[in-house]
């Protein structure tokens, strides 16, 4: 008792003692706190005390100031008496220059094993202050003590002790607030700083841990400015390597942790976050800046794109990231034609036809439908009839929006100006290509999946008015292959069913080019034999789709009152072009009846249009 009421005599002292004394003090005091019996007797000790010697010591002499173990001392107090105490963690928090000494000892370079120990204690001194704290949680988040401790995590501690895994939950604490609070320095030291982080999950720690470590680069992920460096920095190969280990982890953890303790759900949920990341990372134009066929990390993924289950209901997130980081690549023709010798689109093709997993199927569709954009690599890569067979699947045997809209964008791309393959394919007596499309049409409920067939026929005719080849076969084909678009089963929708929908039905921002696209569609048929036929019988059967015609011509309606049209003056002025050259394709053609020709001059007269 004795001993402890002079070490409380010399914190008390007016006169500052000596560096022994104050020493030998903090070493009592330090027993003292630490020691539950002992505890009661540190309420009499000035805390205030405490923090000024803190705020002394760092501003004292080097001989002062590198003293460790009277440090050490110092802190083991500080940490004991804040354990649970709102008041003491208020007082510690109300002088930054606390937890600026505090962050000097994580991030000091000495590795002595003195100051290896003085790490572990300030850790746990930040872990008693921050403990069901949100203001000093807050804090040292505006301190960037996280940064701090992510590199202690990395570089000064050891995996296999307990005090990393307190340090991690002490990282997720003050990480917490990441959403809310701006640090005063962001990233500071990027390059070195963000690859620290990103090593944390590969880390030999249990399965807690691992998630724990994933939550921290979760965090970081929904930070744009943090995406944004990733890719300015060129280590976007981190986030990949991270989605692998974590599948891996959690093939491996379902079979060795606790049934209790394993929640495959936190996996899949990582592996989302980690995907959407490269998702956001490859989709900015700076992506594009910093990545080409030339890089060793681009050219490692080109035999990835292949799933390695031969289980068609596998879910392996890592097919499809290849896929899509690979796919937004493609911004022109020349990266298209670079990358496309590199990727293997047979194999592609194949788990194409067969897979279920609608991440992959949407990231394939795409990086393929990409490759094929330009007329060369669509002659060279995608003229084998069995591709269009494996698309199919997408659209015919997965029920997902997406997809199925992915297999037809595809479909319309390897056709689209392939005269000779779309002619073969729709001639074709054997082939239900034709009737399988307007099947989905005609069963579907999706909105999206209908304006996606109508791009897709408008393909079809723009294509088939191509100029014609001067084969003989092919141009006999080409009758063929006319007759199979317009003479339709009674029972089945008619080819021009996708583009009234569209005309009626995409109004909304974004997909209302769909409208203008389908009125070029309409053109192009009535210009093909039996086209303007078929086209002014849709028109006589439909009085809406007429009135809509008449809009399109633009002017004034029969009362006089202005039409109130807010869709942008480009898209109505290609509108009105196909509108008034769809009316001059029924009036000048031979199949049309005369009722229909009147009603569609009368419609032009009115508007004061003439056509030569």
């Amino acid at each position: 008792m004795a001993d402890f009421e002079w070490a409380q005599s010399v914190l008390d002292a007016d006169e500052r003692p000596s560096l022994s004394d104050i020493a030998r003090a903090l070493q009592i005091l330090a027993d003292s706190s630490a020691d539950p019996e002992l505890r009661l007797r540190m309420q009499d000790v000035s805390f205030q005390q405490l923090l000024s010697l803190l705020s002394g010591l760092a501003a004292s002499s080097a001989q002062e100031s590198s003293n460790l173990t009277l440090w050490r001392n110092l802190l083991r107090c500080v940490g004991n008496m804040i354990a649970d105490n709102d008041a003491r963690r208020a007082q510690l928090l109300e002088d930054p220059t606390y937890l600026m000494t505090l962050d000097s000892f994580l991030t000091s370079i000495s590795n002595n094993p003195e100051s290896t120990t003085l790490v572990d204690i300030t850790v746990k001194v930040l872990f008693n202050l921050c403990t069901d704290y949100t203001p000093a949680q807050k804090e040292c988040f505006n301190q960037n003590i996280h940064q701090s401790l992510i590199y202690c995590l990395d570089t000064r501690l050891a995996v296999d002790q307990g005090i990393w895994g307190l340090a991690l939950d002490l990282t997720c604490m003050i990480l917490e607030h990441k959403q809310e609070l701006k640090p005063s320095q962001e990233y500071p030291d990027f390059e070195a700083n963000a690859p620290r982080l990103l090593r944390l999950p590969l880390a030999e720690v249990d399965a807690t841990a691992f998630l724990d470590a994933l939550t921290l680069v979760a965090a970081h992920l929904l930070d744009k400015n943090f995406v944004q460096k990733l890719v300015e920095h060129k280590q976007i190969e981190h986030i990949w390597k991270l989605l692998k280990r974590t599948e891996h982890r959690m093939l491996s953890d379902r079979e060795t942790e606790d049934q209790d303790d394993y929640d495959e759900k936190q996996y899949l949920q990582f592996q989302l976050v980690l995907s959407q990341g490269l998702a956001d990372m490859t989709a900015l134009p700076l992506y594009n800046d910093k990545y080409d066929t030339t890089d060793s990390f681009i050219q490692s993924l080109y035999p990835q794109v292949i799933p390695t289950s031969t289980d068609p209901t596998s879910r392996s997130p890592v097919a499809p990231a290849a896929c899509l980081i690979l796919g937004n690549l493609i911004i022109s023709d020349e990266a298209a034609i670079s990358l496309a010798p590199h990727i293997p689109i047979k194999d592609l093709f194949a788990k194409l036809g067969r897979s279920n997993d609608s991440a992959f199927l949407n990231a394939a569709s795409g990086l393929l439908r990409h490759l094929s954009t330009p007329v060369q690599n669509r002659e060279h890569y995608f003229a084998d009839p069995e591709y269009l067979l494996s698309t199919r699947h997408l659209y015919t045997d997965i029920p997902l929006e997406q997809v199925q809209m992915g297999g037809l964008a595809l479909t319309r791309q390897i056709l689209a100006n392939m005269k000779p393959r779309l002619v073969a394919l729709l001639s074709s007596a054997t082939n239900k290509f034709l009737s399988t499309l307007l099947s989905i049409y005609q069963t579907t409920t999706s909105t999206s999946v209908k304006l996606e067939m109508s791009r897709l026929v408008v393909s079809f005719f723009r294509t088939l008015q191509a100029s014609s080849a001067t084969v003989s076969e092919i141009e006999t084909g080409e009758e063929e292959a006319t007759r199979a678009l317009f003479d339709t089963p009674v029972n089945t929708s008619s080819i021009l069913d996708p583009l009234v929908f569209s005309i009626k039905h995409a109004a909304e921002p974004g997909i209302i080019a769909i409208q203008a696209e389908a009125w070029l569609g309409l053109n192009l048929a009535a210009r093909l034999p039996s086209g303007a036929r078929k086209v002014s019988t849709a028109f006589s059967d439909d009085e809406e789709l007429f009135a809509l015609f008449i809009s399109r011509l633009g002017g004034k309606p029969g009362d006089g009152e202005e039409v109130k049209d807010e869709r942008p003056e480009w898209l109505r002025e290609k509108e009105r072009d196909n509108a008034v050259l769809l009316g001059a394709e029924l009036i000048k053609a031979e199949d049309v009846d005369g009722d229909v020709k009147e009603k569609f001059k009368l419609a032009l007269r009115e508007k004061e249009i003439r056509i030569g």
